[in-house]
């Protein structure tokens, strides 16, 4: 028969053993849990990443869409200006048929009452210029009903 001393020595070997077994499981086991939970944790920031990716995707189309927006409505207004610069410029109102009268000191003669018979005028044409003499003023009804007939 063992002797109880040879038995509580083996008993306790083996207790040791078991609490070395169970330990080393327990580092195992934990290991794996810090592993999946830096993988949880990277999960959520892949997912965060993902969603601010997106974001910015959508802002950035967002922001073109707007820039060509504007792009187009400045185009569409610097071709109204370029328009109403080609209407306004004076060739082409000389263009069109109107002339320019201009006195001997270069100023524009705007009303008849600024003219005198016998003055002299320069005329500006779309093509060239003339001298014209003034030989009558027309006061101003006078010059409406010659233009209502002319018409």
């Amino acid at each position: 028969m063992p002797l109880l001393a040879d038995l509580l020595t083996e008993h306790r070997e083996r207790v040791a053993g078991l609490n070395r077994a169970v330990a080393s499981q327990l580092d195992i086991a934990s290991d794996g849990l810090h592993r999946l939970r830096g993988r949880l944790q990277r999960l959520h920031l892949d997912r965060q990443i993902r969603q601010e990716t997106q974001a910015i995707a959508w802002l950035r189309q967002r922001l073109t869409q707007s820039t060509q927006n504007r792009l187009q409505e400045a185009s569409q207004h610097c071709q109204l200006l370029q328009q109403k610069l080609i209407s306004l410029d004076p060739a082409a109102v000389l263009r069109r048929g109107y002339a320019v009268i201009r006195q001997t000191n270069g100023a524009v003669a705007r009303s008849s009452i600024e003219l005198t018979p016998g003055q002299e005028l320069t005329v500006q044409l779309a093509q060239g210029q003339a001298k014209v003499i003034v030989s009558e003023i027309l006061d101003t009804m006078q010059a409406n009903q010659a233009l209502d007939r002319q018409s």
